[in-house]
């Protein structure tokens, strides 16, 4: 019997799937019994401006000002004796 979790992000996640298929090629007898034997993704279509505006539609999402390069970094460099 091989009991797994292969929960993640729409069961895909960290390839779990993956590793749930190669452990039951590799390790389940035959007539051997996993669980679970199924997994169900449900999708839910929403809509939220704000996200949609900070995350897709803002021409620059990071907020990145990229026109003119950083000042240069001081660097002190201290002799210890």
């Amino acid at each position: 019997m091989i009991i797994s979790e292969p929960i993640g992000c729409l069961l895909v996640h960290e390839r779990m799937i993956e590793s749930y298929i190669a452990a039951r090629d590799r390790f389940l007898k035959p007539g051997g019994l996993m669980m679970p034997t199924m997994g169900s993704i449900v999708l839910a279509p929403f809509a939220d401006a704000t996200l949609y505006s900070d995350q897709v539609a803002h021409p620059n999402p990071f907020r990145l000002d990229a026109r003119t390069p950083p000042p240069p970094v001081k660097v002190a460099v201290c002799a210890h004796s």
